[in-house]
Order: structure tokens, then sequence, then C-alpha cells
């Protein structure tokens, strides 16, 4: 088999080594301003590529209205009835 190249971590890769290391919820343009140290981000306005990406992944959740984004498995499930 063929050895794997080496590949940069994608910007939701990299948000969600973000979010693990923090332990708790962060603000969109916190997660790009720590990713930001990783790797840059392409794009003429990064936070809105950042909030785009945090926004599609199947990975990372909003959780509220301020742009607040967690990782989708500590985002507690509504109890059903």
């Amino acid at each position: 088999t063929k050895p794997r190249a080496w590949h940069s971590p994608s910007f939701e890769e990299c948000a969600v080594m973000v979010l693990t290391e923090a332990g708790k919820p962060l603000h969109y343009k916190e997660i790009l301003r720590r990713v930001q140290q990783q790797r840059p981000v392409g794009g003429e306005t990064p936070h809105k590529t950042a909030y785009a990406i945090l926004a599609r992944s199947q990975r990372i959740v909003r959780t509220s209205k301020g742009g607040i984004f967690d990782l989708v498995e500590r985002v507690e499930q509504p109890k059903e009835s």
C-alpha cells in the first residue's frame, strides 16, 4: 500500500480540536482566532468563511443565536417524554 500523504488539517478539523481543548462552547470568532494560530484561513472575509464552515459541519453545532458553537456530542439532546 502507498503511504498516506501528509495533509494540513481542514478548518473544521482544527475547530473540533479547538473546541475539544477548550472544553466548552466558544464564539465563532474565538474559534477562528485559535484556528488561525494553527493554519491560515482563506477568503476575503475569514470570519464569514469560518461561520459558513461551522454552520455546515456535521460535528459542530450552533448552540445559540449569538454565534456560539460546540461539539455535537457535548450538546444535550432533548429528552423524549
